[in-house]
């Protein structure tokens, strides 16, 4: 008879990760369940790294900022310079097959193959296809590149359409998902905001992970299906938890903000003086009380959350939820400049609240 954690860990996602390798020693990834391989001699050998290539370090680190409970595989094939043979990748989607994982993320691609090893790749990605993996690559970063693996009918191409007007658009028949910027924040000792379109793969895979999870949890059943990914970001509630730079830039004219942070640094005082221009605007003074904070927010709009120093977010975060809780509580909408929750937090508490909490970076 099957135990009960026994059971529940069958349920767990798994996702392979096909880049430069995860820094393990890195103490965001303490407690977090990840195998890590390298590609030597055509085989892949069960190795704990140090890459002075941090691609995959980064990689991992939005996957995980989204979904912290799933299991990763992280396949090392990657150089220094973001550059391997397609023989590598190659073999690292076939021993993604063997190793039975729901989802690989393939923050890369390549653009010029000649035709043989671009029927090879096509396949191997068909074959991985019907064993029921769901792949996400992203496209490359010059728009006017074509880009494989993304753009094969078997795996979900990610990209930036900088000219885009819409924040995030879904191409069903061509399994394409757009934003209209590639900006993601990056977990790290300092603020890291990383550009390109490999980065905002690894954003929707966390996304899209977190997602599948809720449904799980929901049927008790791991059953993942693709389509999900495109249900997610057609849903209005999408449009809830991100600022749109377009057609969200005025939201707060003639509005009374409460801003928030605990670090007044350059940047803090930028939006400051930027919002000052448009509406009320005034910086809490925070004694970390949360009674305190409930008498005043309920005199403004809008909560406003700048930037936070990483040490105040990671011993902070509870208290930090609360006061979000608090002010969406008191129906008022919820701005932050990083996403100091992820999707799923998010959206659990728009779903019980009824009211936004966006935040201006993904």
């Amino acid at each position: 008879m099957i135990s009960l954690k026994n059971f529940l860990e069958g349920l767990k996602i798994k996702v392979a990760i096909i880049d430069s390798g995860m820094d393990l020693t890195d103490p965001f990834f303490k407690n977090l369940k990840i195998e890590s391989y390298i590609y030597t001699e055509k085989h892949f050998q069960k190795k704990i790294i140090h890459p002075s290539n941090f691609h995959g370090t980064e990689i991992g680190k939005i996957i995980f900022r989204e979904a912290p409970s799933v299991e990763v595989i992280s396949l090392q094939i990657l150089d220094d310079n973001n550059r391997c043979k397609v023989e590598a990748l190659l073999d690292a989607i076939n021993f993604c097959i063997l190793k039975r994982v729901d989802i690989i993320n393939m923050s890369l691609g390549v653009t010029v193959l000649p035709r043989e090893k671009l029927l090879k790749l096509e396949m191997i990605c068909s074959k991985a296809n019907q064993a029921g993996i769901i792949m996400f690559a992203a496209h490359h970063n010059d728009e006017g590149k074509i880009s494989y693996p993304a753009s094969f009918s078997s795996v979900i191409g990610i990209k930036a359409k900088i000219e885009m007007k819409k924040f995030f658009e879904v191409d069903l028949e061509n399994k394409n998902i757009f934003f209209s910027d590639s900006l993601v924040f990056v977990p790290q000792k300092e603020h890291q905001i990383c550009k390109g379109n490999s980065y905002l793969t690894s954003f929707v895979v966390g996304a899209y992970c977190s997602y599948e999870e809720m449904q799980i949890n929901n049927i008790s059943q791991k059953k993942i299906l693709s389509i999900d990914i495109f249900r997610l970001f057609q849903t209005d509630i999408v449009k809830m938890i991100f600022f749109d730079k377009i057609y969200d830039r005025d939201i707060l004219n003639g509005k009374n903000v409460l801003f928030y942070t605990d670090l007044m640094e350059t940047n803090n005082l930028n939006i400051l003086n930027m919002y000052k221009k448009v509406c009320s605007i005034r910086k809490y003074q925070d004694k970390e009380d949360a009674v305190a904070f409930q008498k005043v927010i309920k005199d403004y709009d809008y909560f406003f959350i700048g930037l936070l120093s990483m040490e105040f977010v990671y011993e902070k975060k509870e208290y930090i939820k609360k006061l979000v809780e608090i002010a969406l509580a008191k129906k008022k909408t919820v701005i932050t400049v990083f996403p100091i929750l992820n999707v799923k937090e998010r959206i659990d508490l728009i779903n019980k609240y009824g009211i936004e909490i966006k935040s201006i970076y993904k």
